[in-house]
């Protein structure tokens, strides 16, 4: 008496019909978003470097951090390490094979924007 599974087969569901497939690609194109943010705010928020030929002409430079970007800074890299985690558990709980290695990417992004944090915490202080 073999009882008949009424649920949907994962294996011959095709990728665009599968929800959880589906999200998690548009949470790492908006954890990349978030990450490329960052770097933008970064670079505007980041001291100005002053080369040697400005010193001579007397240009001046901003030689600190700017306080106003600094919150935008941290918010854009905290939410792209927790868009990054929530998509690599939902790839580690909901991947359809063993050896699917998209999340390899997602991996690299979490430890470089953690370093960006990391770094810029300790320059700032």
């Amino acid at each position: 008496m073999a009882d008949k599974w009424d649920g949907i087969n994962r294996r011959v569901t095709s990728k665009k019909h599968d929800f959880f497939f589906r999200l998690s690609r548009v949470g790492s194109i908006v954890s990349w978003i978030l990450f490329v943010s960052g770097l933008v705010v970064f670079h505007y928020a980041r001291p100005e470097r002053v080369s040697g030929v400005q010193r001579y002409w007397g240009v001046s430079g901003r030689e600190e951090w700017n306080d106003a970007l600094l919150p935008w800074l941290y918010a854009l890299f905290a939410l792209c390490i927790l868009f990054g985690l929530g998509m690599l558990l939902l790839h580690r709980y909901r991947s359809r094979r063993q050896n699917e290695n998209w999340a390899s990417g997602l991996i690299f992004l979490v430890v470089i924007a953690t370093a960006f944090v990391i770094g810029v915490y300790q320059a700032v202080s």
